[in-house]
């Protein structure tokens, strides 16, 4: 009969450090930490109309895009060009990443409000899988950031691109 209490102890300790070492927490109804994304260096500000700022909705979002569907990218420097923007009557952040035949190339960071892109280094990954010149078949995938807490949205947008590598 020791024995078997000492087994139920032993389980409850293995137990209870698994569930300290992987983090649960009973109760927590926190939605799960993702690193804020820093805000994009390469963006600049412009302002494209005095429109006055969407109107957000409860528990809603609001971003108005503006975008060409053609990117280039050039091998020799490693960049893209685009133009992506962010314009000033958007509520929320964006962030921008850019996928052709399937791989993501390019990511920007947080476009605010107001904000454009215009080049961007490519990733690692685009490096190394663009080697040839030709048009491939891309999109610009949108993740939206509330902009007073930063907050990730569960919602993505994905714009078709045509990727043009000289």
């Amino acid at each position: 009969m020791k024995i078997i209490k000492i087994l139920i102890i032993a389980v409850a300790l293995i137990l209870i450090s698994a569930l300290m070492l992987t983090g649960c927490k009973w109760g927590d109804k926190t939605p799960p930490d993702y690193p804020d994304p820093p805000v994009e260096s390469n963006a600049e500000t412009f302002v494209e109309t005095d429109a006055p700022k969407l109107e957000k909705k409860d528990g809603g979002g609001v971003a108005g895009l503006t975008y060409k569907t053609d990117v280039y990218v050039y091998i020799s420097s490693g960049t893209a060009s685009l133009y992506f923007a962010n314009p000033n009557i958007s509520v929320d952040n964006v962030l921008v990443k850019i996928y052709a035949d399937g791989f993501r190339i390019a990511e920007t960071g947080i476009l605010e409000p107001g904000t454009k892109i215009t080049t961007l280094p490519l990733n690692d990954v685009g490096i190394r899988t663009i080697k040839t010149a030709g048009d491939f078949e891309g999109k610009f995938v949108v993740e939206f950031y509330d902009s007073e807490t930063n907050e990730k949205s569960v919602l993505n947008t994905e714009i078709p691109i045509t990727v043009k590598v000289r």
